[in-house]
C-alpha cells in the first residue's frame, strides 16, 4: 500500500492582510468559519495521507493549540520548523514514503491534491512551493528526487488562491457560502430556513435570514436582527438588536451594535474594512463595534 506524508507550510508572511493578521496567523483565518489549516489538513486526509509534520515559526501557539496533535482529523502531526527548499531534511522525514508538501494557509480546487499524486515523479521547480501550494517529492534510495509538478495547474485549469488581501479573503467567504469552496463543510445544524447555526448558538430574530447564512458556536443573534445573503458570523459573536447585515464577514469575538447597518464588509472587533475601497476604518464607539 503506497505511504505518504505531508509536508504543510504555514509560515507565511501577512503583512498584506493588515488587521486579519493582528491576532492570528494566516493559516488561522476562518472561511466560512472553517480554519484555512483546517481546509488543508481535511484535504490531506481525503487523498489518503495520515501523518505530516507541519513547518511554522514556533511562534503561532493558537496554531498549535488548535491542530494539537491531529488526531481530531484522523492524522499524526509533528511540528518542526523547516525550510521549504531543504530537501536533506524532507528525505530524513518519511524514509520510503511519497511526499506531498502543501501550504496550510491557502485554498486549493477539487481534484488539485489528487492530480498531483497522480504525476508524482514528474520533473519541476521547487519554487511550486511558493507559487503554487503544492508539490510532491519521491523518496528513492536514500536521496529526495525532484519536486514534481510538470504544468498541473496549465493542463488541468486547476489555480490553488492564496489568501493574501482583505479583499480577497471576503469573496472567498462568499464563495464558500455559496458552495464554490470545495473542503468548507460547515459545522453546525441546520435551521428549519437551511441556515447554518453552531453549537451553543442562540437565535432570538424572528425574521428569517437568507439561505446563505453560518452562525459560528455560541453566538447571540438578538431579536430584530436581519441577516441578508451572504453572512458569516464567527464564533463567539453577539449581533445586537435590530443590526442588518449582508454580503458581511464577522471574525470571531466581535460585537455589532443595536441598529448597525453593513453592507459587504469585513469585521473584526473595532475594526471595519470595506473590500471594494480598499478602506479600513477603527470605530471607537462600543455601542457600534467592539469586541465581544
Amino acid at each position: 500500500m503506497k505511504r505518504y506524508h505531508a509536508i504543510v507550510l504555514v509560515n507565511r508572511s501577512a503583512e498584506s492582510l493588515g488587521f486579519l493578521a493582528h491576532e492570528r496567523c494566516p493559516a488561522m483565518l476562518p472561511i466560512g468559519n472553517k480554519p484555512l489549516i483546517q481546509i488543508a489538513l481535511e484535504e490531506l486526509y481525503d487523498v489518503g495521507v495520515r501523518t505530516c509534520t507541519v513547518s511554522d515559526d514556533g511562534e503561532q501557539r493558537d496554531l498549535r493549540r488548535f491542530v494539537g496533535d491531529g488526531s481530531r482529523w484522523g492524522l499524526s502531526v509533528t511540528w518542526k520548523d523547516l525550510s521549504t527548499a531543504n530537501e536533506a531534511a524532507f528525505a530524513a522525514l518519511a524514509g520510503d514514503t511519497t511526499l506531498l508538501a502543501v501550504r496550510g494557509d491557502m485554498l486549493r480546487p477539487f481534484g488539485l491534491l489528487e492530480e498531483a499524486l497522480r504525476r508524482s515523479g514528474e520533473q519541476q521547480s521547487a519554487d511550486i512551493y511558493t507559487a503554487l501550494g503544492v508539490a510532491v517529492g519521491i523518496h528513492d534510495q536514500g536521496g529526495l528526487a525532484r519536486i514534481s509538478w510538470t504544468e498541473v495547474t496549465a493542463t488541468c485549469r486547476l489555480v490553488p488562491c492564496l489568501v493574501d488581501t482583505v479583499a480577497i479573503y471576503h469573496t472567498a467567504n462568499i464563495m464558500a457560502l455559496q458552495g464554490l469552496v470545495p473542503g468548507v463543510r460547515s459545522a453546525g445544524r441546520k435551521a428549519p430556513d437551511e441556515i447554518i447555526v453552531g453549537k451553543g448558538s442562540i437565535v432570538l430574530s424572528t425574521q428569517a435570514p437568507e439561505k446563505s447564512v453560518v452562525i459560528g458556536t455560541n453566538c447571540l443573534i438578538e431579536r430584530g436582527v436581519r441577516l441578508g445573503r451572504n453572512v458569516v458570523v464567527g464564533n463567539n459573536c453577539l449581533i445586537d438588536r435590530d443590526a442588518e447585515l449582508e454580503d458581511c464577514v464577522v471574525l470571531p469575538g466581535t460585537y455589532v451594535g443595536r441598529g448597525a447597518v453593513l453592507t459587504g464588509k469585513v469585521v473584526s472587533g473595532k475594526r471595519i474594512h470595506c473590500p471594494q475601497r480598499q478602506i479600513t476604518c477603527a470605530i471607537d464607539d462600543p455601542r457600534l463595534l467592539d469586541a465581544a
